[in-house]
């Protein structure tokens, strides 16, 4: 049974269901009401659940960005050699 689920998902795809199966749990467990204080405005009895999804999100979204938009090693590598260095 494990064989064609590995087949199926892979590594990666194990991982993410992993994953994504323990930020459940964990969200759940912490559905509790949460104050939040920024700046001038205040947030009373605010779902600590919808705070934790939301900045996962926002997680996400960053690293998204920075993953598809960022400098990769190979290009900064690339952009920073001038050649061999002599003394």
């Amino acid at each position: 049974m494990f064989n064609k689920i590995y087949k199926a998902l892979g590594v990666k795809g194990i991982s993410i269901v992993i994953g994504a199966f323990l930020l459940i749990v964990f969200c759940v467990q912490n559905n509790g009401p949460v104050e939040i204080d920024l700046f001038f405005w205040t947030l009373t009895e605010f779902p600590k659940l919808y705070l934790l999804l939301s900045l996962l999100i926002i997680g996400f979204i960053v690293g998204y960005v920075i993953g598809k938009f960022g400098f990769s090693k190979k290009e900064s590598i690339k952009s920073n050699s001038t050649g061999p260095n002599i003394i």
